[in-house]
């Protein structure tokens, strides 16, 4: 489901169209819990592989069952760690 997403900012971006003014299928996001062009055009830019964090935990095969229900896809330089929180503290011990 990520490919056509994939193709179309390949598209798009070829063809010199700007997408921050193209129609968004946040469909993708709310409906699979998966990427959509205007999130993955950050790692189509920087030529890096799509970063597991975009894609919902579900899809993660031999993991634990996941209960986050308030999940959306990051980068993993976006992930601010609160280092001074009772539960990183908790984490450590």
């Amino acid at each position: 489901m990520i490919e056509p997403q994939w193709k179309e900012l390949r598209q798009a971006l070829t063809s010199n169209e700007n997408i921050e003014d193209s129609p968004c299928h946040y469909q993708v996001l709310l409906r699979f819990n998966l990427p959509y062009k205007h999130v993955l055009k950050r790692a189509f830019d920087a030529g890096e592989p799509i970063p597991r964090s975009l894609v919902h935990p579900r899809y993660w095969l031999q993991d634990p069952t996941i209960h986050a229900r308030e999940w959306q896809p990051r980068y993993a330089e976006d992930t601010r760690v609160d280092y001074m929180s009772e539960a990183a503290l908790e984490k450590l011990r």
